[in-house]
């Protein structure tokens, strides 16, 4: 999904934090939340005082390399990218860069002058790319030794992944030969492996995550598209690598009939049942962590978006609970699961799908803030599993 860019966020917990029960401890999964690009200091200060240490960020080729790089310049541009990096190492916020949108020099069709989300023409290009963003910020990046950066806290970037979606036509482009289908796996693998050699060279131990895959039109299924991802890269491979399933949020609703003792009028209601829905939502995550474990038994996998609306119509939308209450309520029954004993071993990261509400998400509101930045009910749930994660102190 793409990110937008967020208001300025001020977070006060400590009232909030009151009214949230006790959790009890369990699997030692990586809790995160999906922050948005353009993000400022105050808005990383504000996750950090949630309990947040991780922030997953869309990072579009375009903004740091606009143009073809030629003999007299390599066409990179670190502005943007350099402001960001700072905001979040000044609250203490590791960040993991999602790379992905080939600017329009980097792709055979140039429809305008834009991000595209199509696979590159080029995986070299790609991964030289990537290569950049690790030498610039990676643990002997030339950021952190800039002595313009001095004052920056050292805080370099180890965590990768590399592009989103890619089994759905959107976000990968037609497949030539199926143009109602993306592009075929292989072509991803391709950019994924000369990318994951050119982080490795820069940073040998770097944390690199294959891209998510999700459901939607014009797709591969995600499972299908996972599978072969492993098939091509070969059990060995693959384990090298973290895999991400974009798990779509369900919502289980029951029927409730109340009569009036009085008139004996019968009413209907439709109720959200948050313990199904998050149930529900862990019977898929168990599924996917089979799946892939089945193809390859050292894999792991993360779920780097996952989330529930506050607002939609509720009897039809998938993802929608009725209002910031339910958000709450179906959220804490999902993270005393993912955070049991009998989670499953494969799940090894979460990040919530994201910060803050935004006004062009087509109707939904999956923010833990609100527009104007005030918590919603469900950021102290998402704090108190962040604190029997990573317990203060």
């Amino acid at each position: 999904m793409r990110i937008a860019h967020h208001k300025l966020v001020i977070v006060a917990l400590s009232t909030a934090l009151l009214s949230v029960g006790t959790a009890s401890a369990g699997a030692a999964i990586e809790l995160g939340v999906n922050a948005g690009d353009g993000q400022t200091v105050e808005t990383f200060q504000a996750m950090r005082a949630a309990g947040f240490t991780r922030a997953r960020i869309t990072l579009p080729w375009l903004y740091t390399q606009p143009t073809a790089p030629t003999r007299s310049s390599d066409g990179f541009e670190w502005q943007f990218t350099d402001a960001e990096v700072a905001a979040a190492a000044t609250a203490g916020v590791r960040i993991q860069f999602v790379l992905s949108g080939s600017p329009f020099w980097a792709r055979k069709s140039i429809k305008y002058k834009g991000i595209a989300d199509t696979l590159p023409s080029s995986p070299t290009s790609f991964a030289e790319f990537a290569k950049a963003l690790v030498h610039r910020y990676g643990p002997r990046g030339t950021f952190w030794s800039d002595p313009a950066n001095a004052s920056t806290p050292r805080l370099p970037i180890t965590a990768w992944q590399i592009w989103n979606e890619p089994n759905l036509k959107s976000f990968a482009g037609a497949d030539p030969k199926h143009t109602s289908l993306p592009r075929p796996a292989s072509d991803y693998v391709a950019l994924l492996k000369a990318s994951a050699a050119a982080i490795r060279a820069e940073d040998p131990t770097a944390s690199i995550s294959v891209a998510g895959v999700a459901s939607g039109l014009n797709q591969i299924a995600p499972m299908t598209y996972m599978k072969s991802v492993v098939k091509l890269l070969g059990k060995t491979e693959a384990a090298k690598f973290i895999f991400d399933a974009h798990i779509f949020t369900s919502v289980t609703r029951r029927t409730v009939t109340t009569v009036d003792p009085r008139t004996h009028k019968r009413t209907t209601t439709v109720q959200l049942d948050a313990k199904a829905s998050a149930a529900k939502e862990m019977s898929q995550i168990r599924s996917a962590t089979g799946t892939l474990r089945k193809d390859c038994p050292d894999c792991s996998l993360q779920v780097n978006e996952f989330h529930w609306s506050s607002s939609g119509d509720f009897r039809s939308c998938f993802l929608c609970v009725p209002g910031v209450g339910s958000q709450a309520t179906v959220a804490d029954e999902f993270l005393k699961l993912a955070t049991a004993s009998n989670a499953p071993s494969a799940l090894v990261g979460l990040k919530w799908y994201l910060w803050q509400d935004i006004s062009n998400m087509f109707g939904v509101s999956y923010g833990l803030v609100d527009k104007t930045g005030d918590p919603k009910p469900i950021l102290p749930v998402f704090t108190k599993y962040l604190n029997l994660l990573n317990p203060p102190g």
